[in-house]
C-alpha cells in the first residue's frame, strides 16, 4: 500500500541511484566475505601452489590474513544488522537472535569436530592413508569433552568458538555503542588487546583477547555508520594518501619476504622484535595498522568505483559465498582436512592449481544449497534496492519489505 500523496515530498534529494549506492554498499560486504573465504580456503590446501604470496601466517595483500578481514567484517555485520534490530525490537528480541545464531555456530563447531577428529580418521585408515587431523594425543571422549566446552581446537577450528565468544559480548557492546560511549568500546578494546599481547599466552591459532579488536573496530564501523566521508575534509585529505603510502610500503614489504624466504628480511623477520611487532596470535601492533591502512584504501576505493556493477556473474558468486558464509566456511574446513591423505606427497605445478581451482569451486555446493533452503538467493541490486526499507523511508514512502515484494509482483 502506497503512501497518500500529501505523504510524498514534492522536491526529495535523494533519488534512486542514492538508495542504489546504499545497497551497493551492502552487497560489496558481501562480496568480501566471500573473497576472504576464497582466500581462507587457498590457504588451507596442503599443496598450494600460492604458498610463498598467501598462507595461513601471511596474506596476498600484506602481513595479514583473510581471516583477519572476515572477523572484521563479520563484527561490521553484527554492528549494522543486530544493531539496527537492537534499535527497532529491544533487547530481548535481540538477546533471542543472537542466542539462536550462536546455537547455529556451536552445532556447525560439532559437525567439524565429528567429521574431521571421529568419523573421517578411520574412514582415512581405511584407504591406508594416515589422516591428519585424529585424537591421537588425547583421548577421544575426552577430546569430544573439551570440544564441547569450545577449549580444544584442533586445527583450523579456532575461528567459531571465537566467534561465538564475541556474539556472546555483543549486546553490551550494542548498549554501549547506542548510549554514545564509543570511545570506552574503543578503549576498553585497546587496553585487552595490549595487555593480552604482552602477558597472555594462549596455546591456540587465535586469541580472542586479542582479535577482539578487529571485530570492535567492526561493530563499531557498522552501528554507528562511519565512511570516509564522515571524516572531516582537511583530515581526509592526508588520512588517505597517508594510508595509501603506507599500504603500499607494506605490500613492497610483503613482495620482498615472497620473493625469497632465506632474504635478509626474512631473516629478520624471524627476530624477537619483529616478530613480536608481526605477532599472527596477538595481533602484533604492526599487523593491526598494515589492516588498518589497508582496509581505509579499500573503502576509498569503494567509493571512487561506486557505479561498479555488481551484477557480474563473478561478483554474484562472491556475493553468494558471503551471504552463506557459516555453511561455507564449514564446508571449506572439512575439504581442508579430509583431503589432504589422498592427495599425492610431490605433485606437478598443473595438478596443484587443477586441485585448488577444484576446492575454491566447490564452495558453490554449500553456498547454493543453503541459500536455496533460506530462500535468499542474491537479487540483483536494483531489486534489493527497491525492497530495502530504508530506501523508502528516505523516499517517503512508508511500506514494509514484504508489502514491496507484493507490490513489485502486480502487474
Amino acid at each position: 500500500m502506497a503512501a497518500p500523496d500529501r505523504a510524498m515530498p514534492q522536491s526529495n534529494p535523494v533519488t534512486h541511484a542514492a538508495a542504489k549506492s546504499l545497497g551497493q554498499r551492502v552487497l560489496a560486504v558481501d562480496l568480501l566475505r566471500g573473497l576472504c573465504l576464497v582466500l581462507m580456503t587457498i590457504d588451507h590446501c596442503p599443496q598450494n601452489p600460492f604458498l610463498r604470496f598467501s598462507n595461513t601466517y601471511f596474506g596476498p595483500f600484506g602481513f595479514f590474513t583473510s581471516a583477519s578481514g572476515f572477523v572484521f567484517l563479520s563484527g561490521w555485520v553484527v554492528g549494522r544488522v543486530y544493531g539496527k534490530h537492537r534499535e527497532r525490537y529491544g533487547d530481548t528480541s535481540l538477546n533471542r537472535r543472537i542466542w539462536g545464531r550462536m546455537g547455529k555456530l556451536y552445532l556447525a563447531q560439532w559437525i567439524l569436530i565429528l567429521v574431521t577428529g571421529v568419523i573421517g580418521p578411520p574412514i582415512a585408515l581405511h584407504f591406508g592413508v594416515a589422516p591428519v587431523l585424529a585424537f591421537d594425543q588425547i583421548h577421544t571422549w575426552k577430546a569430544l569433552l573439551m570440544a564441547g566446552t569450545l577449549l580444544y581446537q584442533p586445527d583450523y577450528m579456532g575461528v567459531l568458538p571465537m566467534y561465538l565468544l564475541f556474539l556472546l559480548l555483543t549486546p553490551l557492546l550494542l548498549r554501549q555503542l547506542q548510549t554514545g560511549h564509543v570511545w570506552r568500546v574503543l578503549t576498553c578494546s585497546a587496553i585487552v588487546w595490549f595487555l593480552s599481547g604482552l602477558f597472555i599466552r594462549l596455546n591456540i591459532a587465535f586469541n580472542p583477547l586479542s582479535y577482539q579488536i578487529l571485530f570492535v573496530l567492526g561493530i563499531v564501523l557498522g552501528e554507528r555508520r562511519w565512511q570516509l566521508d564522515s571524516l572531516r575534509p582537511k583530515l581526509r585529505a592526508w588520512v588517505v594518501p597517508a594510508c595509501l603510502l603506507l599500504t603500499v610500503l607494506f605490500y613492497l614489504l610483503r613482495l620482498r619476504l615472497a620473493d625469497s624466504l632465506s632474504s635478509s628480511f626474512a631473516e629478520a623477520l624471524n627476530g624477537p622484535l619483529l616478530q613480536a611487532l608481526f605477532s599472527f596470535r596477538a595481533m602484533g601492533p604492526l599487523r593491526i595498522l598494515n589492516f588498518a591502512v589497508f582496509g581505509v584504501t579499500v573503502s576509498w576505493v569503494c567509493t571512487k568505483f561506486k557505479s561498479v556493477d555488481l551484477n557480474h556473474p563473478a561478483f554474484q558468486w562472491l556475493i553468494l559465498l558471503g551471504q552463506n558464509s557459516l555453511p561455507v566456511f564449514t564446508f571449506s574446513v572439512i575439504v581442508s582436512a579430509l583431503a589432504p591423505p589422498f592427495l599425492p606427497a610431490n605433485s606437478r605445478l598443473a595438478l596443484d592449481l587443477g586441485m585448488m581451482f577444484l576446492a575454491v569451486a566447490s564452495l558453490t555446493v554449500p553456498a547454493f544449497l543453503a541459500s536455496q533452503v533460506a530462500g535468499k538467493l542474491p537479487h540483483r541490486e536494483i531489486s534489493a534496492s527497491r525492497t530495502n526499507p530504508q530506501y523508502f523511508k528516505l523516499t517517503g514512502v512508508i511500506l514494509t519489505e514484504s508489502e514491496a515484494i507484493l507490490r513489485e509482483r502486480q502487474p
